[in-house]
């Protein structure tokens, strides 16, 4: 009636722009909220997290909503996040948003991190494919940010 999500596919999509939106609405795997789970996660396409993820995350990509939770590495193109992360970052392009609050090493081709969040971390900039990128790959430039830090 007022144009509200009802599934949690609809409620992730909502909180992106309208390209973000058809390809985290379309087949994404959705972590809920009542649900953690201790080990790696593997997906072709893309999984929400409502949730809690004890664990390694793979996929083409990765949406951690304000209420998820991602203790361990994620490895995706493309990764957006407004929950907590607390691991290793790996994508071609990451958006850490507002309401995130991370404490990782990212390696990334691309990187967008709104005022407000709360990163502590190295940011590792890579030209070469990223969702294989190992900590020991050389990086173009280094970045070392703290929560003092403003970015």
């Amino acid at each position: 009636m007022f144009n509200q999500a009802d599934t949690p596919q609809e409620k992730a999509a909502s909180n992106l722009n309208a390209s973000e939106r058809n390809d985290a609405a379309a087949n994404a795997s959705v972590i809920s909220s009542d649900l953690t789970i201790s080990g790696s996660v593997d997906a072709q396409g893309s999984i929400i997290v409502e949730g809690q993820i004890n664990g390694d995350v793979n996929c083409q990509s990765v949406l951690v909503q304000e209420t998820g939770t991602v203790e361990g590495s994620l490895t995706a193109d493309d990764i957006n996040i407004y929950g907590t992360v607390d691991g290793t970052i790996s994508g071609k392009r990451v958006s850490i948003r507002a309401t995130s609050r991370v404490e990782a090493d990212i390696y990334h081709e691309l990187i967008e991190l709104e005022m407000g969040t709360e990163f502590t971390g190295v940011l590792k900039r890579s030209d070469s494919d990223t969702s294989s990128t190992s900590k020991s790959s050389p990086a173009s430039e280094v970045y070392q940010l703290s929560a003092s830090d403003e970015v």
